[in-house]
């Protein structure tokens, strides 16, 4: 079977909701080879819209169908690379980050243009790339409130109403498919040069409204809400049936209108001077809705659909999903379909958006589960920039077909290895913890008091039940316990969903509706995978020839963590733990517990200027002996936060705090086995954590 018009383009899907997913649904449903970048931890945020069945997510099924899954994480050097080299081989590619953020990243036109001059580039935003509001956050339903839809929308009497569905982002998403095609166009007529295509969710819809400004500017008329009714005709509304189901009626051609005044009884009405405009029929939108809907309340849906059909008049039944499967001319028309899943066995899904009679487009399979993760391999100095091995494993689902020097390493586990079989390497695991291993307890103890940022819970603990309250027949008796914490307190690991940045979370998904339901679905700790890695102490105190450590106030900077790095021989190298130590973290036990907190003295930490240092090297997770791991002036507090910004917004990198260093620092110890586990809590901000680091040696 042919699979479309568009077979051998190929498009990088690096969008989230909705409008840019959709945008390549259509393409992909034409024939086009769809490759979906996620990222590979949290995923993409479609996965979790809508609803799940036995935990499989619906709307993924259709949105992603014909796509294949790649997870990369475009904040970090090696997954821009990637990117730009998957980019050299495609035709089209699709994003919808923040105006800025694939600059910032260095993936912005101009270097995707350099690996590939003939790629277009489809740009979604809120408000377009250029602008006063190019940087505000923007989603569906502030284009739908600026657009006029909301203003036209609703009772008169009632509030400005929005859409309880994506309208903005399904139009915009489909003007997208068009504007792709458009760039394509012109790129067969100038030589091969590719565009960017700067698209907002504002204009498709505003468009779609209809002629509001002109209307405005001409006559200064705004037009005002009339519930279901129109301005422009009459009758026009929904009819409640005798059976209590609901029916709409059109007349927007002349024809149509008179035909339903002679149906429901009132040929005299067609007759009045004003009854031969539709402008003039809607400024008697009372009487009008009066006879046909007291014509139609008088009978069932069913017959009302008789004699309407029968009278060459335009209505329509209202419809639910449940009437919409059940309906002969939508099955007829094939309008939705059953398609073939893995997962579900045979699911219902809408149909391509249009027939074409000698290119027709299909449904190939449903969306799949996430793609696998590139891993690079360097066989460089660990302190250059990362290139993918010569080596590709095979069997998984990463783009081929084309020619191209792409060739990546695949695995979907936090560790690695380049060869040695999964027997062999237990062997030598086992054989280096028997010869002797030293750990390093890296957390710091529980307890009430303790000192820990004022903006979380405190730790408390009791026990509800001591020994001798209850004992058993043979004089067994048990204690048991209960704490009280927040999950922001000790030693913890902050999740994705943490920290927001002007509305947005890692994924770009709104921030207040992925914590609706009192929990964070996608990037909550319960997503947090156990580390076993290579990790790293930077000393900075002992990189400055400060004993005493960083002063309070003090921000580590890029030359800090470098000086650290070359003192001590140990580069950091991509999916590592990064461990900064300021020496702050002796004072955790001092009798006077605000002098960790040091709101008044500031606590020295890394800045924006640091943490984006640590995401560049492609670490995996960073952490500090400091309470926030941020720089704190004196006086600050946690008014202000860039390190998480960078490191857990924009980069995607975790952060531990709270961590007990001085004894690694002691002993000299720089690089080791990090461990670490979080408590898999569903939808948490954080979890506590007892990580350990691990050496060889008694």
């Amino acid at each position: 079977m042919r699979d479309g018009p568009l077979t051998g383009l190929r498009v990088i899907d690096a969008s989230t909701i909705l409008a840019g997913p959709l945008c390549c649904q259509i393409l992909g449903d034409f024939g086009a080879d769809v490759i979906k970048i996620e990222h590979p931890v949290a995923g993409d945020s479609m996965r979790g819209h809508g609803h799940a069945k036995d935990g499989v997510p619906l709307w993924w099924k259709e949105i992603s169908r014909n796509k294949r899954t790649v997870g990369l994480k475009l904040s970090a050097p090696e997954g821009a690379d990637l990117l730009l080299r998957l980019a050299a081989t495609a035709d089209v590619l699709v994003e919808n980050f923040r105006p800025g953020t694939l600059e910032r990243w260095g993936i912005g036109p101009e270097q995707l243009h350099e690996v590939n001059p003939g790629l277009v580039l489809v740009r979604i935003s809120g408000f377009g790339q250029q602008g006063p509001y190019a940087h505000r956050p923007g989603f569906g339903t502030l284009a739908e409130a600026m657009s006029g839809f909301a203003h036209l929308t609703g009772a008169p009497d009632g509030p400005p109403t929005l859409p309880a569905f994506g309208l903005a982002d399904s139009i915009c998403g489909i003007a997208a498919s068009s504007a792709a095609m458009v760039a394509l166009w012109a790129r067969e007529r100038n030589g091969g040069k590719g565009q960017v295509v700067d698209l907002s969710l504002l204009e498709p819809i505003m468009m779609a409204v209809g002629p509001g400004p002109t209307v405005y500017d001409q006559l200064g008329v705004i037009q005002q809400r009339h519930g279901n009714r129109s301005s422009n005709n009459a009758p026009r509304n929904t009819y409640r049936t005798r059976d209590g189901d609901w029916v709409a009626v059109s007349t927007s051609a002349q024809t149509i209108a008179e035909r339903v005044l002679r149906l429901v009884g009132h040929p005299e009405v067609v007759d009045e001077p004003w009854f031969a405009s539709g402008r003039d029929r809607a400024q008697h939108a009372d009487l009008l809705d009066d006879l046909v809907g007291g014509w139609i309340a008088e009978r069932t849906r069913d017959e009302v659909m008789r004699a309407f059909e029968e009278a060459g008049a335009a209505v329509a039944p209202v419809y639910s999903a449940r009437d919409i499967v059940a309906d002969e001319h939508v099955r007829a028309t094939g309008m939705v379909v059953e398609v073939p899943d893995p997962d579900l066995g045979d699911m219902l899904m809408h149909n391509v958006l249009w027939r074409m009679s000698d290119t027709p487009g299909r449904i190939r399979f449903t969306g799949r589960p996430r793609g696998p993760t590139p891993t690079i391999f360097s066989s460089t100095s660990s302190a250059a920039r990362p290139r993918p091995s010569p080596n590709c494993v095979p069997g998984r689902s990463w783009p081929d077909g084309r020619p191209t020097n792409l060739r990546i390493a695949v695995t979907t586990t936090s560790t690695t290895t380049t060869g040695t079989s999964p027997s062999t390497g237990t062997a030598s695991l086992l054989a280096a913890v028997r010869a002797g291993v030293r750990t390093y307890d890296l957390g710091r103890r529980l307890t009430i008091g303790m000192p820990q940022s004022p903006n979380h819970p405190p730790f408390w603990h009791a026990l509800p039940r001591r020994h001798g309250d209850m004992v058993r027949p043979d004089g067994g008796s048990a204690a048991n316990d209960i704490i009280t914490m927040g999950t922001h307190v000790g030693t913890h690991i902050d999740a994705f969903a943490h920290v927001s940045q002007d509305g947005q979370l890692l994924d770009g998904s709104d921030a207040g509706a992925a914590g609706r339901g009192g929990r964070f679905a996608e990037l909550g700790a319960h997503t947090i995978a156990p580390m076993v890695r290579r990790g790293v102490l930077l000393d900075v105190p002992a990189a400055l020839g400060r004993p005493d450590g960083c002063a309070p106030g003090y921000e580590i900077t890029p030359e800090d963590l470098t000086a650290a790095v070359e003192r001590q021989g140990t580069p950091v190298q991509p999916g590592d733990v990064v461990l900064v130590r300021s020496g702050w973290g002796r004072l955790f036990d001092h009798e006077d517990r605000t002098r960790f907190v040091g709101h008044a003295s500031g606590v020295p930490g890394v800045g924006a200027a640091g943490a984006t240092w640590l995401a560049d090297q492609g670490a995996h997770a960073v952490g500090a002996d400091t309470i926030a791991f941020e720089c704190l002036r004196p006086g600050a507090g946690h008014s202000s936060l860039p390190a998480h910004r960078v490191l857990l917004v924009e980069r995607g990198v975790y952060i531990i705090e709270t961590m007990a260093l001085e004894e690694l620092a002691a002993d000299g110890v720089h690089e080791f086995l990090f461990v670490l586990s979080p408590l898999a809590i569903f939808g948490a901000t954080g979890s506590p954590v007892r990580p350990l680091a691990v050496v060889a040696g008694a």
